[in-house]
């Protein structure tokens, strides 16, 4: 059977070192990439052997069984519609649209059409996150604490919208659909309390780190049981038990019945992998997984759109402007 043919929408440095190898490692074919940047969309195809294109109409007069959009957030809504339109599957790079009225639009495009679309929060399939949530899956209320420091960005707001909603889908991952309680603004950046089914987020978010230094971490607190997740390289429980996720399917964290977790960079195990172990490969692997089952990817559309408006709440009730 021919490997599926992938159109790359947006060929900058994230679809150039993370999309391209998770997608060859899942077994799909680069086969086209649009770009209208010439230099840009040659370099990739001359390391991918895709087809180049200026723009998305030349290459959808070509057939590809999937899309993957890696380009800017104010460009994706227009181009994820544009696909949607032409019955494509599309894979999306958070947020998935420049705001929430732009995501909103989408979704109902997808909806009426019946088009799968997955947005790329990785987090949720990144194996500190997946084991974090399998050691206090039977636990409620949680008490949950996500603090992330990123930067710089051109604005307050787009870095709300751009990163803030990483924070915010984290936090709907453990607890379910959120409901902003209070805000406040601290100057380089923004904290909230949020409630939802499962519990009680305070969520954190600072313009002021840097994007060369990890500093994120993800503290959970629940019955019998508290994990911490420090930069995706730590993660302690503090209770007695096995670090295994069950329906992780490439690898399995050993079983040691350790509360302590960390790659080994000096094995080639794929659990050890940048890409895995950050739920690069994952995401993807899941996108491929639904459209071969004809299932529903997750997340998808509806929780973009939670998530960024959820963001723009919080923007709306500390003044947060661009």
């Amino acid at each position: 059977m021919a490997p599926p043919q992938a159109l790359v929408v947006g060929c900058g440095v994230h679809a150039t070192t993370v999309l391209v190898p998770c997608l060859q490692y899942a077994g799909v074919r680069v086969a086209g990439a649009v770009d209208p940047d010439g230099a840009a969309v040659a370099a990739f195809a001359a390391t991918t052997g895709a087809r180049p294109y200026p723009d998305l109409a030349g290459a959808l007069a070509d057939r590809y069984d999937l899309a993957v959009v890696a380009a800017p957030p104010h460009e994706q809504g227009r181009i994820v519609r544009t696909l949607i339109e032409r019955s494509l599957p599309v894979f999306c790079e958070k947020p998935g649209g420049a705001d929430a009225a732009d995501l909103a639009r989408t979704l109902a495009l997808a909806t009426d059409c019946g088009v799968p679309v997955q947005v790329g929060f990785m987090r949720r399939y990144a194996p500190p996150f997946r084991v974090a949530r399998h050691a206090v899956r039977r636990e409620r209320p949680l008490v949950l604490q996500v603090a992330l420091a990123a930067g710089p960005a051109p604005d307050r707001l787009y870095h709300a919208r751009d990163v803030g909603v990483h924070v915010v889908d984290l936090a709907r991952y453990f607890l379910g659909e959120l409901a902003l309680v209070s805000a406040v603004d601290s100057g380089g950046g923004w904290q909230c309390l949020v409630q939802g089914a499962g519990g009680t987020g305070a969520l954190c978010l600072s313009d002021q780190g840097s994007w060369g230094v990890a500093s994120e971490r993800v503290w959970i607190s629940a019955p019998g049981v508290t994990v911490t997740v420090d930069d995706y390289l730590t993660v302690r429980v503090s209770r007695a038990g096995r670090l295994v996720l069950d329906d992780d399917r490439p690898a399995r964290f050993p079983d040691t019945g350790s509360q302590l977790w960390t790659p080994n960079f000096t094995s080639p195990r794929l659990l050890n992998n940048s890409l895995y172990l950050q739920g690069y490969l994952g995401e993807l692997d899941a996108f491929l997984r639904c459209l071969a089952v004809g299932g529903r990817p997750t997340p998808g559309l509806v929780d973009a759109h939670a998530a960024m408006s959820l963001v723009e709440t919080v923007a709306k009730a500390i003044d947060l402007e661009p």
